[in-house]
C-alpha cells in the first residue's frame, strides 16, 4: 500500500492512504483498538473524535483509561462518530504517530516525524498489519 499523497506541515508529515474499499465505524473502533493494543500497547497520547474533519473535537483519553484503554466499554466512543483520531509513542515504529479515520470514506490518515523512505515503509508495514489483523479485506 503505497501513500496517496505526504504533505509536510513543518511539525510533522502527514500521510494519506487510499484504500480500495470504504469502511464504516465498526470497522474504524476494531482497527484503533488494534492500535491501541499492538501498536501503543495501551498507552494512547489522545483519542479524539469529532463529527466532521476540520469541526470541534471531543477528547476520550481519560474515558478510555478507566475502561482499562478497551473502546467496546465506552458507550460515548460506540456512539457513532465521523472521525477518530488516536494518537501515541510507539515502540514499534519508533516514533509518535497519529491515525486518522473518515467514516463511510475508504481514507486512512497518519501523522509521523518523519518522513524518509524508511519511516514511509514501517508506515505503510503497520497499516496492512491493521488492515489484515482486523479482516477489511473480508
Amino acid at each position: 500500500m503505497k501513500a496517496k499523497d505526504i504533505i509536510y506541515t513543518g511539525e510533522n508529515y502527514k500521510y494519506l492512504f487510499e484504500l480500495p474499499y470504504g469502511y464504516g465505524y465498526d470497522r474504524m473502533l476494531t482497527m484503533a483498538q488494534f492500535v491501541i493494543d499492538y501498536y501503543l500497547s495501551g498507552k494512547v497520547g489522545s483519542f479524539r473524535t469529532s463529527i466532521l474533519p476540520g469541526s470541534k473535537e471531543k477528547e476520550y483519553k481519560c474515558l478510555l483509561q478507566l475502561h482499562g484503554n478497551r473502546v467496546d466499554r465506552c458507550k460515548r466512543i460506540q456512539k457513532e462518530h465521523g472521525v477518530i483520531y488516536l494518537s501515541g509513542k510507539s515502540s514499534k515504529l519508533d516514533d509518535d504517530i497519529e491515525i486518522v479515520w473518515f467514516n463511510q470514506t475508504n481514507i486512512i490518515g497518519v501523522a509521523s516525524h518523519f518522513g524518509d523512505k524508511y519511516h514511509e515503509t514501517k508506515i505503510e508495514m503497520m497499516l496492512e498489519s491493521i488492515i489484515g489483523n482486523c479482516n477489511l479485506y473480508q
